[in-house]
């Protein structure tokens, strides 16, 4: 599953961009606090959802696939891992990765899925 957001701000709206960014970075990490029950034995099998949140400078980088199919989720990626690789990563401002379940015990079901990340579409 996989979802995607993006917002473009002009030059001068830097402060903009940086409140949306903290906007973003706070909701998201709420939804990873969350602590997911042990599975049995060595935990099972566990669903993962990690969110990458980037506030990059510029406008080259192409978001309008990302969470569409695995290919176009390949390609967003792909394009930020290049675009953030000119002028020696000055070109990101801020980043944060997130991840969950945060435990090798802990299990994510799809119910927890479905409940806790109904922003993600399946592909």
């Amino acid at each position: 599953a996989a979802a995607s957001t993006c917002q473009w701000f002009k030059e001068d709206d830097s402060g903009k961009a940086e409140s949306t960014y903290n906007d973003w970075a706070n909701r998201e990490a709420v939804k990873f606090e969350k602590e997911y029950p042990p599975g049995t034995g060595d935990g099972g099998a566990s669903t993962v959802v990690v969110s990458l949140l980037l506030e990059l400078v510029g406008d080259q980088t192409q978001f309008d696939g990302a969470g569409l199919s695995f290919t176009q989720t390949e390609e967003v990626l792909q394009s930020i891992a290049s675009d953030v690789m000119v002028e020696e990563g000055d070109c990101v401002n801020a980043c944060e990765l997130f991840w969950t379940p945060g435990e090798p015990t802990e299990v994510l079901t799809k119910m927890d899925l479905i409940q806790d990340f109904p922003e993600l579409m399946t592909i």
